[in-house]
């Protein structure tokens, strides 16, 4: 049984690992796992992170196993959660025992409901490796946006687009010396709304510029209407 190890921290810093050489487990580590902890990230040899309710349930989540799978080389290390047996994108399959599995094992299933929207959904290295991305996937409950955002490591960079719950927050965009930035971030639909074409598109940066222009035109009008009323009186 060999498995990727290392450990990280950073967003998805865990994809800049996918050539990374494996290590053998030792006997009775029969499986390979990813874990993460806030922002940080480890993997390796496990024994017992099948079965776990500790699996992550969406992007979100800290302090539990994104990926737990047992043959060699088995960790994705692309986003996706993974469980052992293995799980798909919507559907977890949690199985629980006491020592050894049982003929007759229990399993839960529970299902992750997506909200209807999709986004363009990929990982790609390069400076403008973006561009051309058809890849799309449906977002969860909760996540409303679509973000492309750009790390730099080294001489690598990479990009990931995705669905988000957060990026509306980010005023200001990726410039030409950002290192850990968001490119684009924008309301997630029915059709996916990133641009890929290298331009900076920020919800939130866009919704203040037109915003405030306008709240300050109703601002004036509404004094023009008391004035005029007192004016009368």
């Amino acid at each position: 049984m060999y498995c990727k190890t290392f450990a990280c921290t950073g967003y998805n810093c865990y994809m800049n690992y996918t050539n990374q050489n494996a290590t053998m487990c030792a006997t009775n580590y029969s499986y390979c796992m990813l874990n993460r902890t806030d922002s940080s990230y480890n993997a390796g040899c496990s024994q017992t992170c099948t079965g776990t309710a500790n699996m992550c349930s969406n992007a979100s989540s800290t302090q539990c196993i994104m990926e737990c799978c047992a043959t060699s080389l088995c960790l994705r290390l692309n986003g996706t959660i993974q469980g052992s047996p293995p799980l798909q994108v919507f559907l977890f399959h949690i199985t629980f025992w006491t020592t050894s599995p049982p003929a007759n094992v229990t399993t839960t299933t529970v299902a992750v409901a997506n909200n209807g929207k999709s986004c363009q959904s990929f990982t790609c290295n390069g400076d403008m490796c973006y561009k051309g991305k058809t890849d799309a996937k449906f977002c969860q409950t909760g996540m409303n946006y679509c973000e492309l955002k750009k790390v730099v490591s080294g001489v690598t960079t990479t990009w990931t687009a995705g669905c988000s719950s957060t990026c509306q927050a980010t005023a200001s965009g990726c410039t030409s010396i950002s290192t850990d930035c968001l490119q684009e971030c924008c309301d997630a639909s029915a059709t996916v709304c990133l641009k890929l074409d290298g331009t900076v598109n920020i919800k939130s940066a866009a919704d203040t510029l037109s915003t405030v222009p306008l709240m300050n035109l109703l601002t004036g009008a509404f004094l023009v209407f008391i004035s005029s009323s007192l004016q009368l009186h």
